[in-house]
């Protein structure tokens, strides 16, 4: 296993996109998940955040923070909630990058098409 990610690791973007994009037909196959299944449940997947209330009491920590007023048991659940936010957007960066490669796609493209870009 260690060998073979040192050799996707010298692959170039398109080899790499074309890696990943096998790589998830293989695991489909294997696991008897039809494509559409797949996209759909990515898209679900991807379209799913945090819970109102949780980005609520992040914004009240954050501000609170902005202000110096944290209390030091504040301070960690900050800190502990930004853990689980990084989490959470790296979870949908692969996602993303799985629902690209099922579509045959860039993720420029999907983020468009899905209309996740905020600009």
């Amino acid at each position: 296993m260690k060998d073979l990610l040192q050799g996707v690791a010298q692959l170039s973007s398109e080899e790499l996109d074309y890696f990943i994009e096998r790589a998830i037909e293989i695991r489909s196959s294997k696991e008897g998940i039809s494509e559409e299944a797949q996209i759909k449940t990515l898209i679900e997947a991807v379209g799913k955040g945090p819970e109102q209330s949780w980005l609520q009491r992040l914004e009240e920590l954050d501000q609170k923070r902005i202000n110096n007023a944290l209390s030091d048991q504040e301070l960690k659940e900050f800190q502990q909630m930004g853990e689980e936010l990084e989490e959470w957007s790296a979870q949908r960066l692969k996602h993303l990058v799985q629902l690209a490669a099922l579509k045959k796609t860039d993720l420029p493209a999907l983020v468009k098409e899905l209309e996740l870009d905020n600009g």
